[in-house]
């Protein structure tokens, strides 16, 4: 095991491997605010066998630092939307077309043994954590309506439960106001709720290769293809999320805001490699493009 190390002692060997730092000061202060081990994820990005690329900076590793702390805030807004969104969706044309605690009938599900899981995740949000809640003690604990109890999944119950609900309960959350297909929803779901996950752990964005990659169609290939994005290499970045996070969302003023979100945040941080996170130049007319 390594020997812990000072702030100082830190600044020094990020000097020794020939990391560029203008200003002492503010490296320290930085690294007082940011761990030096989580640092270390953006430091590789500029390094090979620990030894600094030529003429990189302190100031321009802080630089993306910044950058992806404000882009993940932003993507977990998006993701904030598409979860109410879906818990909207699943809620309402669940109850509509198979009762208020459709939830509760495994022979709305595929896998007995998946749904049990599942209603023990529920019940320890009931029981435990949510429990405490107003919503909740109206119920007393019991039959509670799926439009009260997906205000209780994380997104990842969401997915999980969705995942395994019968095809027709599924077609029954997909033909209406989502109206896409119900695989394309399983695999979207899936994906997002590890974004979420990532996310929700302040893991870097920037420059990382997603190990998910999202079920993309053939027609939205031949687009990406038309608009120099190679989706064999780009599928397991972050533009294709946001690609799906658009084509989920059917409310024009809510694309444009994401859009617009992400504009203003990529003109602030000019100076910033945006194909490191699979964003080339026509990317706003790509996502514009998605009806």
């Amino acid at each position: 095991m390594k020997d812990p190390k000072t702030i100082e002692e830190q600044v020094q060997i990020l000097i020794d491997r020939g990391l560029e730092i203008t200003d002492l000061e503010m490296a320290k202060e930085f690294l007082n605010q940011v761990n030096y081990y989580k640092f270390s994820g953006y430091l590789k990005l500029f390094s090979k066998n620990d030894v600094f690329n030529e003429t990189t900076t302190f100031e321009e590793i802080s630089i993306i630092y910044n950058f992806d702390c404000e882009l993940r805030g932003l993507i977990n807004s998006f993701l904030n939307y598409i979860e109410i969104l879906i818990k909207t969706q699943i809620a309402l044309n669940l109850s509509l077309t198979f009762g208020p605690t459709c939830y509760l009938d495994v022979n709305n599900f595929l896998d007995v043994n998946r749904f049990n899981d599942l209603q023990i995740e529920i019940n320890d949000s009931i029981t435990r954590k949510y429990s405490k809640e107003p919503f909740i003690k109206h119920f007393n604990g019991r039959d509670i309506p799926i439009w009260v109890l997906v205000e209780v999944l994380s997104f990842g119950n969401l997915s999980m439960m969705y995942s395994n609900l019968m095809n027709s309960c599924k077609d029954a959350v997909c033909k209406n106001y989502l109206d896409i297909n119900r695989n394309y929803l399983k695999n979207y779901l899936y994906v997002l709720s590890n974004l979420r996950n990532s996310c929700a752990h302040l893991s870097r964005i920037y420059g990382k290769e997603f190990e998910l990659a999202p079920k993309i169609s053939n027609n939205d290939k031949k687009m990406l293809t038309q608009n120099n994005i190679n989706v064999s290499n780009s599928n397991h970045k972050l533009f294709i999320y946001v690609f799906i996070m658009i084509k989920l969302i059917k409310n024009s003023s809510q694309k444009n805001k994401i859009i617009n979100d992400l504009d203003l945040l990529f003109n602030k941080y000019s100076s910033v490699d945006l194909t490191q996170i699979g964003f080339e130049k026509n990317w706003k007319n790509i996502l514009n493009s998605i009806k």
